[in-house]
């Protein structure tokens, strides 16, 4: 019983770390690509700026909401 609990916790926890992740891809893409229409438009330095948080934005949200997650549901 004890350890039908622990794969629902794992399945669970695998599961929401999937939604973060295709989340935080779709916030890179979305950082880079308007980055990069700035710098197109003409803002190089707003633009090279906004690219390269919009690479590693989404990279730290990764790290801390796993290790969030992690710790959650290993107090169980």
């Amino acid at each position: 019983m004890i350890f039908m609990f622990h794969i629902d916790v794992y399945l669970k926890m695998k599961r929401r770390q999937k939604y973060i992740v295709w989340a935080a891809v779709f916030l890179a893409c979305l950082g880079i690509s308007s980055g990069a229409v700035m710098y197109i438009n003409g803002a190089h330095g707003l633009g090279l700026t906004w690219v390269i948080l919009g690479g590693l934005v989404p990279i730290l949200i990764i790290i801390t909401t796993v290790k969030n997650l992690n710790s959650y549901y290993s107090k169980g």
